[in-house]
């Protein structure tokens, strides 16, 4: 019988699935589904207006991003349901959502369809910004032990500032939830009628280790009465590690799917850590750069050490028998999103249009022809905070040398540039922790550009090869899927499917030179903004809210 594993990637905005022979390791099916509610960020569907820095998504658009994506892909390609053996989930994290006790998100009840806090709040929510302070400074009073794992500061992008955040703003509804669960794991859950947890996203986004589990109780209810104790109970469940099968599909999911009941369903990954078995090769010291609307930074090793701004530390968190330490960079595609919305006219669409190119194509080819320096523009990637190496998701970007000849082209340069030189930062602060970075590798919509890709290469000095997928998570999830099958070892389902592009990116030297001395003006703006040399950037950010 033939074998087969669909990946499931769940991004920011749309889903995506993946088919995947196990015997020849081709990739023989591609889907993708919008999510139809978008990023909830000005308002919910009922018109209810949302506060700065809100950003939400409706649990509604995963079920029917699945449901619109797996069946269709498998009756175009003709392949039979009892072929599928597993099916891999990864899920941008971390989005929490409030469940009752059949798995019923509580935004789906009439009572709560107003309420912001009863959906699914997204990854980049960063209006928790005083919950993760409020627990980070009682962290360092306390002395936990999980906050040096964790960069030594909780981000809002984390778990517990948003379960905090629901407690004080709606405790109403926080004593209605009968489980707080990440996305990934919801879908897992709701898949196999068996409620589990990641420790692929147990331990990056909420703090637990397998030694130690959750932060206690007791340090959870000094931050709020009883917030411990309730919130320890709406986080329980069955813990299941990347590659393991978290159970296999309900009837009434294999009949939605045309899938059958015996097909596995592995444990839920994060998104951008699905994508480290895509290389095709599980070594130490190899990073991979998942670039996509955030940057996620991935690095293999068999040592524990303290690194500045990294955003977790997890033994076995992804690959058994390897620390893999995560850092990133919260805004790296929502940059150019942020330009094509409002900084490009009409009259660059239409000369886009007349080229059969897109817009941030047709930006790219412009911004090639100009050398590094040219555009005389720097900036500071943090329109969307920064998770490394400050984790301070207060700050925001800065733009300097903005003249009336400025072209739009030249603002995506010196974006590309300014993300190239935040990865920099971050490969420096692993080297400068005695954590070598001997190999590099990117997958995600980002590292489809040539360009893109050129330039991180000179901006780093590193040689960069590209994981050879119209999905790397996808992929990554798909591999997962295969070992939870049973069919492959993990490390054998590594080799078989993993694969990179036959080319590389080399550093350009004449263009590393001039990019060496860009960076270091990058590195005395980085300090002067962002360690609070000058904390303009955090007051502005105070009016506005």
């Amino acid at each position: 019988m033939k074998k087969y594993t669909v990946g499931l990637d769940f991004g920011t905005g749309s889903m995506r699935a993946l088919l995947v022979d196990l015997a020849s390791g081709k990739e023989l099916g591609y889907k993708e589904c919008k999510y139809p509610h978008g990023v909830m960020e000005s308002t919910l569907p009922d018109g209810t207006r949302l506060g700065p820095e809100w950003s939400l998504q409706h649990p509604e658009d995963y079920l029917f991003a699945l449901t619109e994506t797996v069946p269709n892909l498998l009756r175009e390609h003709g392949v039979l349901r009892e072929e599928v053996v597993g099916l891999g989930i990864d899920f941008t994290s971390s989005t929490v959502i409030p469940l009752d006790a059949t798995l019923t998100p509580l935004c789906l009840m009439k009572e709560y369809s107003g309420n912001p806090h009863a959906y699914a709040k997204l990854w980049k929510h960063h209006s928790a910004q005083y919950c993760a302070e409020l627990i980070t400074d009682l962290a360092k009073k306390t002395e936990q032990a999980w906050l040096v794992r964790n960069g030594g500061r909780i981000s809002p992008e984390l778990a517990f500032p948003k379960l905090l955040q629901v407690a004080l703003e709606a405790p109403e509804l926080f004593d209605r939830v009968e489980y707080f669960m990440d996305a990934g794991d919801y879908m897992v859950s709701l898949l196999t009628g068996e409620v589990s947890r990641s420790t692929c996203i147990a331990g990056y986004k909420y703090c637990w280790s397998k030694e130690e589990g959750f932060p206690d109780e007791g340090f959870l209810n000094g931050l709020a009465p009883d917030f411990g104790s309730k919130v320890l109970k709406k986080l329980r469940g069955k813990f299941f590690a990347p590659g393991a099968s978290a159970g296999t599909l309900t009837k009434e999911f294999a009949e939605k799917l045309g899938l059958s009941e015996k097909t596995a369903v592995s444990a839920a990954v994060i998104d951008a850590h699905a994508a480290i078995p895509a290389i095709g090769q599980i070594g130490e010291n190899q990073m991979l750069m998942i670039l996509g609307t955030s940057g996620c930074h991935h690095l293999l090793s068999k040592s524990y050490r303290q690194v500045e701004g990294v955003f977790g530390i997890v033994e076995d968190g992804v690959i058994e028998g390897f620390y893999c330490y995560e850092a990133g960079q919260s805004g790296m595609g929502d940059h150019f999103e942020w330009l094509l919305r409002n900084c490009v006219g009409k009259d660059v669409e239409d000369r886009a249009c007349a080229k059969g190119m897109s817009v941030l194509n047709y930006l790219a080819q412009l911004a090639s022809e100009k050398r590094a320096g040219e555009t005389g523009l720097l900036c500071l990637d943090w329109f969307n905070g920064n998770r490394s190496v400050l984790n301070d998701c207060d700050l925001s970007g800065v733009i300097l040398g903005l003249t009336l000849s400025t072209q739009p082209q030249d603002l995506y340069r010196a974006l590309v540039e300014a993300v190239a030189f935040g990865t920099r930062k971050i490969i420096e602060s692993f080297e400068n922790s005695g954590v070598a970075v001997d190999a590099l590798f990117a997958t995600g919509t980002m590292s489809k550009s040539s360009f893109v890709m050129q330039t991180f290469a000179d901006v780093t000095g590193k040689r960069i090869r590209i994981v050879a997928s119209q999905n790397g998570p996808a992929l990554g999830a798909a591999i997962f899927a295969a070992s939870a099958s049973g069919t492959f070892s993990l490390a054998e389902a590594t080799k078989r499917l993993g694969k990179l592009q036959e080319n590389s990116y080399d550093p350009d030297p004449k263009n590393s030179a001039l990019y060496d001395k860009l960076y270091g003006e990058y590195c005395l703006l980085h300090d002067y903004f962002g360690r609070e040399e000058n904390p303009v950037l955090k007051t502005l950010k105070s009016l506005r809210k």
